[in-house]
Parts: structure tokens; C-alpha cells; sequence
């Protein structure tokens, strides 16, 4: 998104101080397919609970309203960045194919 926005020298000394990050771009398919499955067991989790406040396994304020905010609040940042990952440089390709 730096790259987008014409900041070159930003991404580069990102790069530099953060290499790994590197990693992570080309391999940007599987970290969106683990962090999908992450917010789906998420999800499958908080269904699974339901009503066991109770329950030692859940956190009573995952089951509230703190929970669904949380998690639909992850779900937005997580299509956000889908949506730059893989859709934003064909859409800008096909504008300014230059």
C-alpha cells in the first residue's frame, strides 16, 4: 500500500528493518487461507459455546456483544485486506494499464 501511495523509501526501510515481511507477501495466498480458517474456527467456537457462560472454556465476554464486535471488526479488516492483497492491482492495472 506504501508502493501505492508513492513511498518507496517507506517500503524499503520497512523491508530492510523487517525482512520477513518479504516472506509473508509472496506467500500471501496461504497466510489469507490460514487467517480465513482462523476467523471461521473463531466463529464455529462462539456458535459452539452459545449460552455456557458458565463453561471454563469460553471467556464471558467473547459470548457478549464485545465478542460479535471483535469478530465482525476482524472479518472488515480481514476483506480490507483481501481486497488490497488481490484486487486492488488488477483493478489499477486495468485503469492505468500504462
Amino acid at each position: 500500500m506504501l508502493v501505492l501511495l508513492g513511498m518507496g523509501g517507506a517500503v524499503a526501510s520497512v523491508v530492510s528493518a523487517a525482512p520477513w515481511l518479504v516472506f509473508l507477501s509472496r506467500h500471501k495466498v496461504w497466510v489469507f487461507a490460514a487467517a480465513a480458517l482462523l476467523i471461521v474456527a473463531a466463529r464455529f467456537e462462539w456458535r459452539l459455546a452459545g449460552g455456557a457462560v458458565s463453561s471454563r472454556r469460553v471467556c464471558p465476554v467473547w459470548l457478549g456483544r464485545t465478542g460479535r464486535v471483535v469478530w465482525w471488526l476482524s472479518v472488515v479488516i480481514y476483506g480490507i485486506g483481501a481486497f488490497v492483497a488481490f484486487a486492488l492491482g488488477p483493478i489499477l492495472a486495468w485503469i492505468d494499464p500504462a
